[in-house]
């Protein structure tokens, strides 16, 4: 009965990190979508500073 209580244990703090690699990734997912979305439609600051610079 101990041993299952272990192993329960470990399988839960297993489901935690997985868990909490999941919100890590989806995060990041949103943060990539973020960026090519402005990539898409020229509002990144380098894309700013490049038109401006151009525009002269």
């Amino acid at each position: 009965m101990q041993r299952l209580a272990q192993m329960v244990a470990q399988i839960d703090g297993k489901l935690d990190r997985l868990l909490a690699d999941n919100t890590q990734i989806r995060a990041d997912l949103s943060d990539h979508e973020q960026r090519l979305r402005a990539l898409e439609l020229g509002e990144t600051e380098r894309q700013r500073r490049d038109e401006a610079r151009l525009a002269r």
